[in-house]
């Protein structure tokens, strides 16, 4: 048996403890409140896309690390797509 829990987006949780990303995944893709925000309004809530990622342009990337599962062991990451200044597409992206 296999347990994956979920959690509500938590900021501070979100910037000081990167292990837990990915547990917030589902809440922020489903409760999509960074859709329409700037691209200094996702910073100011997720903080700076991850150093070791290319972030440039219309894309932000944020690491959610490797999933608790069997099934599912690659990274994964929080790709933040903009057009036209605004969040416009939340998805998650697998290396």
């Amino acid at each position: 048996m296999i347990w994956f829990f979920e959690e509500r987006f938590d900021q501070e949780i979100w910037n000081n403890a990167p292990g837990k990303r990915n547990q917030m995944l589902d809440d922020i893709l489903e409760n999509k409140f960074l859709m329409g925000k700037t691209h200094q309004e996702v910073i100011s809530i997720l903080g700076e896309p991850d150093k070791n990622l290319i972030s440039e342009g219309d894309f932000l990337i944020y690491d959610l690390g490797n999933p608790p599962s069997f099934f599912d062991s690659e990274p994964q990451y929080l790709l933040v797509t903009f057009e036209n200044k605004i969040v416009t597409k939340l998805s998650k992206a697998i290396d």
